[in-house]
This record gives structure tokens, C-alpha cells and sequence, in this order.
């Protein structure tokens, strides 16, 4: 056997310090060691291979501590770098880029929020910064899209499934800053751009019908606004139809849409209630949509006149259309609290234009009605969260996580069918904008700032395809890019699923039941100054709207 060679020593010793350099990634093995086969040098040979393997054994030893310590060194290096990497964001994220502060508190670079519209499909990106007011978005966005009668529109925070109302005076980074960051990254909780109140006769959508005149230019957006809405309430299941209705409203949405794109033809989810969808099975649902089809084709020249007509039919099959919808738990008592309160019950409150309905049932088919003329008091109350209001027999508890939205969206449908009833038509025909204007000033005075230390609210870039369907109007700016949203099927909507589970009657647990049952109720306290005679709330809109027009009819 031959000894180890100087050369083969050296080798070894090179890849040894090259393996402690990289940490482990570029280690290769010794060269073989050949023993010299002479007799004569078999003692010096043997020898020299124990002292040889006598220093790699020592050699390996130190190596395999330092690489311990580089796998811990590289381990705490990859920690920190996630925890120094911003959180990732989803598509329907409202944040599009952060205020940039520098170390003097002053403002580098100002903030890009996005504002989503109800099927979270478009989106308008504004610029903002520490001092903008929700009624600046209000305003630009009004603007922008040419809404002539913007006053029952507005932007509002989506959180888990509701759209909870903002103030014009809000600040936007007050309200974006207050959600958790996960539910911001992911866009659980985000800014949208809705129809807020619904009041049939209204200048909104009295606008709105003038879309299907010859030049379509004027309330146009009032148009696509309400129909974008109403499609996507149909497909989430908050507007229940019957089975024939829901086909024909599903087929005429397939032909309003095959006027820009022809080969149009979605999955039934995307038109109509998943649990219309699930009871019927998918093959025989698309079958009757395509027999639709072909009966409804070519009954109207353009796309607006079928969306007018799904409009019209299930404005008038749903009562409680325009509705804002809260997920509820509702127990019921009567008004001298001396028996004990029902059981809670999960449900669907959808508070319209003229009482409030509590929905239930498959598909939502179960409705009880209170008009507005027999609600006698209303209030909100905290641990647990709720609110509750009187009717002629019983006080109904609503208990739900934000009860001041359903207050403010009871008082101002009151409102709206007041002045409405009093013949006020232009009531909430459009914002107060030097409102907004007078609250900033207020504001920057405290702050010792002027307006032109600000950064002005303006739009930065746009996505509106699904609202007018096509680029037309559509506009990038060089800080924004624009991003086709995909709606992710793994993980359905919160309302959709909101609505699935009261359809489905999903009970109440029992520790929870006993928890609501038990909690004290002290009454309505000041919210009972608020109430109104019976003659002065006696007619709903519905009946004030046919009055007038009657009224109109006779005097021609």
C-alpha cells in the first residue's frame, strides 16, 4: 500500500477550510488514500495513515460544530428576515402603498387606497394621506364616474361580511388603521363604494333610468351601480327568488353580457344562489338557463334593456329589495319581560327602505315583516352587543357584533320615508361637500396646517370592467397598475356563506344560548324620545311612491 501522498493531504485540508467557509454547501470527500505496496515502508505507511486518520477524526469533529453553528446562525437569519418582510397582500387588499413619513414627521410620499365596489371585481385607486376625509373619496369617486345624484352612495367599511357605514368626517387612515392587519392583508376587511340607501322614487334611481335613452350617458353609472348590486346579491343568496324567476333573471344576465363578450357563459354560482344551485343539481339548473336563453334571445337590442328588465322583476319580487343586511341571533320577549325570552335563532336582518324583515329558511324564504309604522322604540346596547326594538307585543333582541349600523340604517330609512312622504323628492339627492370642506378647515386649524400642505384626493388608477364592460373607462396612473381579480371558489364570500348557514338552520350552541338568555337588559333609556306616532309613519314608501304618481296621473 502506498502512504497518503503530501498532495492528497494538501487537498483534503483545502476542502476542509472551503466546507467551514460556505457552511457545508460545497464539501467534498478526501481523495482515496493508496498505501504503497513495498514491504519494506509498511510500518511507516501504516503510521502515517493513523496519524492521518487521528487529524481528519479531529478535523471532522470541529467541522461538525461549526456547522452546527452556522445551521443556528442561518436559522435565526431567515427568522428575521420574515419578521422584517412586510405581510404579504391579497388582490382585494384596500392598501395599495403606505403614507411615507420621514424621520422630521413629515409626509415623503402620500398613501394610494383602494375602494372596491360591491362584487369586489372593480376598483378605483384614490391617493390620500393623514388628514383625508371619507367625503373626499365620496367626492372624487362621484366625480369621476359622472354620478349626478350621489347622495344615498357612499363608501363604507366591509368587515366579515357586512358593510358597516362611515361618516363623511371619518378619517380614511383612522378607519383602515383600526383592522387587524391579517384581515387588511387579505381584504376580509376592505373600503367599498355601494348604494347605501335605497329609496324607490328617489333621484338615484330615477337617474338611473335614463341610461336607456338613445345616448345612455346620463345615469349611466346610477344604472350599473344598482345592477352590479342586485347580481350580487342574487348570486350570494341575499335576494331569494323563486326557482322559475331566479332562470330567467340567470339567462337575461347571460344575454346582457354576450352583447361585449359572446362566448359568455359562467358557472351557475355566479348567477344565482348557491342553494337554488345545490338542491336542483348543477346539469339540470344549466339546462333550464339554456332553454331560457334561447326563448329570451334577441328580445331586446342592447344589453341595458336586459338589465333593466332584471332589475324590474326582482325589484318588485323582492320586498325587502334595497335592503342593508346584518347576520343576526334573535330572541324575542314580551314587552313587561316577565316571561322568559325565546331561545336565539340565527338570521338574516334586512333593514329596508320601510321596516325591517328577519329572513330565514332555505334560500331565505321565511320573512317576518315589521313595518316601520308598528316599531314603537329602538336602541342599542352592549355585553353582549345588541340591538332591540318594540313592536305592539314583544321587544325583539338582535344581538350582532355591530349594532350601531343597523341603528343608524333604521333612523335614516325613517328619515328618507319621512321626507319622502312629505313630498321631499330631492331628499338625499346629493352630498354636502361644504360640510366636508368646513370639517377639514375645522381640523388643519387644530393641527396649524393649511390645505396646500396636504395631499390632494385624487384618482390614481382605476379597474372598472365588470362595471361598464369594457376598458372605456379605465385609467392607470404611474403609481398604480391595473389587476384582473380572480373570485378565489376555495374560499366563498363571508355573506355567501352567512347566508348559507341560515339557510341551512344552523342552530345556536347550547353555552351560548343559556349566555344570551341570562344577560340583563336595561331598556331603551334616550332612544325612546325617538319614536313617532303611527299616523306619522303610517305609509310606506312603496305607497307613498304609487300616491304620487296617481296623483300626477289625475292632475294630467
Amino acid at each position: 500500500m502506498a502512504s497518503l501522498t503530501t498532495h492528497g493531504k494538501a487537498r483534503t485540508k483545502a476542502a476542509l477550510q472551503k466546507f467551514a467557509h460556505e457552511g457545508g454547501h460545497a464539501f467534498a470527500e478526501p481523495p482515496p488514500k493508496i498505501v504503497e505496496k513495498k514491504a519494506n515502508n509498511r510500518r511507516k505507511s501504516m503510521k502515517a495513515l493513523a496519524e492521518g486518520a487521528n487529524h481528519i477524526s479531529k478535523g471532522a469533529g470541529i467541522l461538525m460544530k461549526q456547522a452546527r453553528k452556522s445551521i443556528v446562525d442561518l436559522q435565526k437569519t431567515i427568522m428575521k428576515k420574515k419578521e422584517e418582510l412586510p405581510v404579504v397582500q391579497s388582490d382585494l387588499c384596500s392598501l395599495v402603498r403606505d403614507i411615507e413619513i420621514s424621520d422630521a414627521n413629515e409626509m415623503v410620499l402620500h398613501g394610494i387606497a383602494r375602494v372596491f365596489f360591491m362584487d369586489s371585481q372593480s376598483y378605483i385607486d384614490i391617493s390620500f394621506d393623514r388628514n383625508s376625509l371619507v367625503g373626499e373619496f365620496n367626492e372624487v369617486i362621484a366625480k369621476h364616474l359622472n354620478i349626478t345624484h350621489d347622495g344615498v352612495c357612499g363608501v363604507v367599511q366591509y368587515c366579515f361580511g357586512n358593510y358597516l357605514p362611515l361618516e363623511d368626517t371619518d378619517h380614511v387612515i383612522e378607519v383602515m388603521g383600526a383592522w387587524e392587519s391579517d384581515a387588511e392583508a387579505s381584504g376580509v376587511c376592505r373600503l367599498s363604494y355601494i348604494q347605501e340607501y335605497y329609496l324607490p322614487g328617489g333621484p338615484f334611481d330615477t337617474n338611473s333610468l335614463d341610461a336607456a335613452n338613445e345616448d345612455k350617458a346620463e345615469g349611466l353609472t346610477a344604472h350599473k351601480i344598482r345592477y352590479l348590486e342586485c347580481c350580487h346579491r342574487l348570486r350570494t343568496g341575499m335576494y331569494s327568488l323563486s326557482v322559475k324567476r331566479a332562470i330567467k333573471v340567470a339567462a337575461m344576465q347571460v344575454l346582457a353580457r354576450r352583447f361585449y363578450d359572446e362566448l359568455y357563459y359562467p358557472n351557475m354560482d355566479d348567477l344565482m344562489s348557491s342553494a337554488v344551485v345545490e338542491r336542483f343539481g348543477v346539469r339540470d339548473v344549466e339546462n333550464d338557463v339554456k332553454t331560457e336563453l334561447n326563448a329570451l334571445a334577441e328580445i331586446y337590442t342592447d344589453a341595458i334593456s336586459y338589465e333593466h328588465h332584471v332589475l324590474e322583476i326582482v325589484s318588485n319580487a323582492i320586498p325587502y329589495y334595497g335592503s342593508s343586511f346584518f347576520p343576526v341571533k334573535v330572541m324575542i320577549q314580551d314587552i313587561g319581560q316577565e316571561s322568559a325570552r325565546s331561545s336565539p335563532e340565527e338570521k338574516i336582518c334586512a333593514v329596508s327602505n320601510d321596516g325591517i324583515h328577519l329572513l330565514s329558511g332555505w334560500n331565505l324564504t321565511v320573512d317576518e315583516y315589521f313595518a316601520y309604522s308598528n316599531i314603537h322604540r329602538w336602541t342599542t346596547a352592549t355585553d353582549p352587543d345588541l340591538f332591540a326594538f318594540v313592536d305592539d307585543d314583544n321587544i325583539h333582541f338582535l344581538i350582532y357584533d355591530y349594532p350601531k349600523a343597523i341603528e343608524k340604517r333604521v333612523t335614516a330609512s325613517i328619515a328618507g320615508l319621512m321626507n319622502f312622504h312629505n313630498g321631499d323628492v330631492d331628499f338625499n339627492s346629493t352630498r354636502n361637500y361644504n360640510a366636508v370642506v368646513a370639517a377639514k378647515t375645522k381640523f388643519l386649524a387644530i393641527e396649524n396646517m393649511a390645505f396646500s400642505q396636504c395631499a390632494k384626493v385624487k384618482i390614481e388608477g382605476a379597474n372598472l370592467k365588470t362595471l361598464y364592460g369594457d376598458s372605456g373607462h379605465n385609467l392607470v396612473g404611474k403609481n398604480s397598475k391595473l389587476v384582473d381579480i380572480k373570485r378565489n371558489r376555495n374560499h366563498r364570500r363571508t355573506s355567501l356563506a352567512m347566508t348559507q348557514l341560515v339557510s341551512a338552520g344552523v342552530a345556536v350552541d347550547d353555552s351560548t344560548s343559556k349566555q344570551l338568555k341570562s344577560v340583563a337588559f336595561e331598556g331603551f333609556g334616550a332612544n325612546g324620545e325617538k319614536q313617532m306616532s303611527k299616523r306619522e309613519r303610517r305609509m310606506s314608501a312603496i305607497r307613498a311612491l304609487n300616491a304620487k304618481k296617481e296623483a300626477a296621473r289625475l292632475k294630467t
